[in-house]
């Protein structure tokens, strides 16, 4: 009966989200199947095209004796390779700049799939493959933050020669053309998966109808 009521519901308690992403994808029973988590990801090189990463991130200080595979470090300028170390084995940007990460997503997407277990602010946290290397690949914008499909199908193909096992890509656009007439797929992807590469492609964020980037909705992408 008071003006301007609609109706009176009781308050509710809601919690964040995907904050144990680890339990929610059965890692710690991958964990098992690859000998532990110390040798998850072991042997594989796991290459991230994102807004780039933050070297001296204690998810990317690897431990003592971390091996370090032969031909590597590689990098795109002298400034990177001196940012390379056991853990980040690869740095590469195609517009003369740092791959040093101004934004933060590279480098959070790089802690999730291969940081290694360490003590962070929230409590202890750890990638999914944290015995694996890292090849940081800055395919953003550094003005706007934004990808640009040309640059990252320089990304890609630098990651092919590189010698990455996986690629992963947490970007992508409304899905507008399906795969087959996308550019970075036909352009790109395609070759990669083509050479034996596990590539690993966002949904899409975007509320609405087609939100499955084009790339992500290939059969042979994750």
């Amino acid at each position: 009966s008071i003006p301007g009521v609609l109706r009176v519901v009781p308050v509710r308690v809601m919690r964040p989200l995907l904050a144990r992403a680890l339990a929610n994808h059965a890692v710690a029973e991958a964990w098992d199947l690859a000998g532990g988590v110390e040798q998850a990801g072991a042997g594989i090189k796991i290459g991230i095209l994102d807004t780039g990463i933050d070297p001296v991130h204690a998810g990317f200080q690897a431990p003592e004796g971390f091996p370090v595979p032969e031909g590597y470090p590689l990098a795109s300028s002298e400034e990177d390779l001196a940012l390379t170390n056991a853990k980040i084995i690869v740095m590469r940007s195609f517009d003369g700049q740092t791959v040093r990460d101004r934004i933060g997503h590279g480098t959070a997407v790089a802690m999730c799939a291969a940081g290694v277990r360490h003590e962070s602010p929230g409590g202890e946290i750890s990638g999914v493959a944290p015995a694996a290397w890292i090849g940081a690949y800055r395919v953003s914008n550094p003005d706007d933050g934004l990808f640009y499909s040309d640059v990252v199908l320089q990304g890609l193909d630098w990651a092919v020669r590189d010698g990455m096992d996986v690629i992963n890509l947490s970007f992508g656009a409304v899905g507008a053309f399906g795969p087959d007439s996308d550019p970075v797929f036909e352009g790109g992807v395609r070759r990669a998966v083509e050479n034996g590469i596990i590539v690993v492609n966002a949904a899409g964020n975007t509320p609405g109808p087609s939100t499955v980037d084009d790339t992500a909705a290939a059969e042979s992408v994750i």
